[in-house]
């Protein structure tokens, strides 16, 4: 925290003490979609609705079995079905999640985020909910950033605490801090809720933002603000955004900017003849496949294809004999060298494995296993050398027989998953459970020391 130093940022603090409250149809939007299930204590020979706070009790044996193997529960007060889970601890169960508001406030862009929280105690008192305002992003005409926020502190054992009572000063990013904890970033908006009515300044909207990004704001782990101020920065940026290639311009936003700027020759010919990118990593590993050919990545006729599934398995298996022929030689050492390599850069983390009931996903723990997962899966992950990428770690999706589901690129460095994808880069049924399953267990690959 830092107290604002010049005129922009007093201007910025007095603005924040000046927002008016949220409005009603934004905390009811809050409070009914940040934890839409709730959940239920069953203890003993009681259930507690965590969603009210109604407690049934004394419930007989029979009912009570029933509960034992039942994963829902329908709560006769308020009438809400909720998920049936376990929860034994005497303390208080308090839940909270960020919520954001993207609007604007005197001309100036503005992510408004909020503290939405439940309260529960093993108590027959109700359940409490607040939606209390906590930081402010804000951004002005020139893509300049500046951070309000109320007064926290954080810690490994009590998380983040605010103080709801202290007047906005300054903030700034903080992915990471000093001594032996490393912390998210907290000010990074990426993986909060988002209330889905948007409104940009006159400048973002001047620089391409439309209904189309307001969609995108909430879905793919980007932070709006981090979109807003790349359509401001970046003439390449602002031309995916008036171009409609929303895929290109998410995956921008997620700090692939030099991916993009390499190709943005191809991005701006296939933008021209009307081409919109519907998969932006399939898309650039196509065209850098076109590039290893020696093919012309200025041609619409290759860049601009009808069915882009088709031509990059077609272009993965022409690719697939040049590589064979190319490499046949020096295959051996090549693969020697990038197998210790492999090893040195993503051995830490070959420990892991993450399962369920029915799914297991572990890392691909060298570099002839990842030329086995992309021949059983039709992709391209070893093709296009996916263990040399520096930040990037391959995590195989098995079902408890071994077989292969989908494989998982992880993003080490933000820790969030880049894809995931199944026989022939398609999405698997089970695609959703994949990612969550992985989200709920991030803090494994946290806590391996980089």
């Amino acid at each position: 925290a830092m107290k604002p130093r010049n005129d922009r940022e007093r201007m910025f603090c007095a603005l924040a003490g000046k927002l008016p409250p949220i409005s009603k149809a934004q905390r009811e939007y809050a409070l009914d979609r940040f934890i839409p299930e709730g959940l239920v204590r069953r203890r003993r020979r009681e259930i507690k609705c965590l969603h009210c706070g109604n407690i049934e009790s004394n419930i007989g044996k029979d009912t009570m079995d029933y509960y034992i193997d039942a994963d829902w529960y329908w709560c006769p007060e308020c009438g809400k079905e909720m998920g049936l889970k376990e929860w034994m601890r005497n303390a208080p169960l308090k839940e909270e999640k960020f919520f954001t508001v993207v609007t604007t406030f005197h001309g100036y862009q503005v992510a408004r985020t909020f503290l939405a929280a439940r309260y529960n105690t093993n108590t027959n008192r109700p359940t409490c909910y607040s939606v209390k305002e906590v930081f402010q992003n804000w951004l002005d005409d020139e893509g300049r950033e500046t951070i309000t926020g109320r007064r926290y502190s954080r810690s490994a054992f009590t998380g983040v605490v605010w103080d709801m009572s202290s007047s906005y000063d300054i903030k700034h990013h903080n992915g990471s801090a000093t001594g032996c904890f490393a912390y998210d970033d907290l000010f990074d908006l990426s993986g909060n809720y988002f209330y889905p009515d948007v409104r940009v300044s006159d400048m973002v909207k001047r620089n391409g933002w439309n209904g189309q990004l307001s969609r995108m704001v909430g879905r793919h782990g980007v932070s709006p603000i981090e979109t807003m101020r790349l359509i401001l920065t970046d003439p390449l940026a602002e031309m995916l955004a008036k171009a409609g290639q929303v895929e290109l311009l998410s995956y921008m936003a997620r700090g692939h900017v030099d991916n993009i700027k390499a190709n943005s020759r191809s991005i701006r010919i296939a933008s021209r003849h009307g081409y919109i990118v519907d998969d932006a990593t399939l898309w650039l590993d196509y065209v850098k496949m076109l590039s290893d050919l020696g093919l012309d990545t200025h041609n619409p006729h290759y860049i601009c294809p009808e069915d882009l599934s088709s031509a990059h398995d077609s272009i993965l298996r022409r690719h697939q004999r040049w590589e064979r022929a190319r490499m046949r030689k020096d295959e051996d050492e090549r693969l020697a060298k990038a197998e210790k390599d492999y090893k040195d850069s993503k051995g830490r983390y070959f420990g892991i494995c993450i399962s369920s009931d029915s799914l297991e996903i572990r890392p691909i723990r060298s570099v002839p296993e990842m030329r086995e997962e992309g021949r059983e899966m039709h992709h391209c992950v070893y093709q296009m050398k996916y263990y040399g990428k520096p930040d990037s770690l391959i995590l195989s999706a098995r079902d408890k027989q071994g077989h292969r589901i989908e494989t998982v690129e992880l993003d080490i460095k933000n820790f969030k998953v880049i894809q995931s994808r199944g026989v022939c880069n398609t999405f698997t049924s089970r695609h959703d459970e994949i990612i969550n399953l992985i989200n709920q267990n991030i803090n494994k690959f946290k806590k391996i020391p980089s």
